[in-house]
């Protein structure tokens, strides 16, 4: 499932509500507007792993990845403290194992060289990549 929320907090019943009805294994949320100090039971139930990155200022933005518990999602590497980046790397068996990619990339050249660059040279084949391109 992947959702750009606008703010998930004024839309959390509807959100959970989604959630309980198709029991997605994969979710993945852009423009969360969270802060870091909200926490994740507070938006995903219990069943999801979750990996999230807020921006800093609290102002807008925000990317979250929830994982279904039944694909052992096992861990996420973020590009930088002030990117909205995330890869969690899931385990298989047998492997290798895949990733799944949510990014929100400014239309920038510069960021995108550098952000496939990346992705070229470090992503499995068997990889799952969502992105949110913004038009500025």
């Amino acid at each position: 499932m992947l959702w750009n929320a606008c703010s998930i907090k004024n839309k959390l019943f509807y959100f959970q509500f989604l959630i309980y009805a198709k029991s997605p294994s994969i979710i993945a949320i852009t423009e969360t507007w969270l802060l870091p100090q909200i926490l994740n039971n507070e938006i995903i139930p219990a069943g999801y792993q979750n990996f999230h990155r807020d921006r800093i200022n609290g102002i807008g933005g925000g990317i979250l990845l929830a994982i279904s518990n039944s694909f052992m999602p096992s861990h996420s590497y973020i590009c930088s403290q002030t990117s909205e980046f995330l890869q969690v790397q899931i385990e298989r068996n047998p492997p290798p194992p895949f990733f799944v990619v949510l990014l929100i990339l400014p239309l920038k050249a510069f960021h995108l060289c550098i952000v496939f660059q990346h992705l070229h040279h470090n992503l499995a084949p068997y990889s799952f990549l969502l992105v949110k391109f913004l038009m500025y």
